[in-house]
């Protein structure tokens, strides 16, 4: 299994989930490279649960629609839609394997889609995004049962 996190900031032009849109690219268009489970969690400032206005969200529609839900999950949390101080709500999209979230992206979000702790030893995840949301993620993942300190990635840009 394989588990991206991503964040980027819809209030500039902010592009910190480049690296795993690229990644996510490379393993659509080789197929081969596609791991047997992807999960995707993308965190972003939006203010309506309406995906499409956010940066690569078609894009990531466009490849979700070529897997089947067992091979590629998307989670899109949109931290400033409205309500998001309450309890998340979510919404489905015509996709059934992609959700929209209303509010932050919590551990317990994470927890789910790593899995049951014993798959967890072949889980490989990759963090991209603002460098305290980087560093506190790829800590508390690396911390996580069944996970280990070097199966969590990211790339220090700064």
């Amino acid at each position: 299994m394989r588990l991206g996190l991503v964040y980027e900031k819809q209030d500039c032009a902010d592009t910190d989930g480049s690296p795993l849109m690229s990644m996510l690219s490379h393993m659509h268009r080789s197929r081969a490279t596609m791991p047997e489970n992807v999960q995707l969690l993308y965190a972003t400032k939006g203010n309506s649960l309406n995906i499409k206005e956010v940066l690569f969200a078609n894009r990531i529609l466009s490849i979700a629609s070529e897997y089947a839900a067992s091979r590629l999950q998307v989670q899109f949390f949109l931290t400033e839609a409205s309500g998001a101080k309450d309890v998340p709500t979510e919404q489905t999209t015509d996709l059934s394997n992609v959700l929209t979230k209303n509010g932050r992206m919590t551990g317990q979000d994470i927890e789910e889609a790593l899995g049951d702790v014993e798959d967890r030893r072949d889980t490989v995840c990759y963090v991209c995004g603002p460098r305290q949301m980087t560093d506190e993620l790829v800590e508390m993942v690396g911390k996580m049962e069944g996970m280990e300190a070097e199966r969590v990635l990211c790339e220090k840009w700064w």
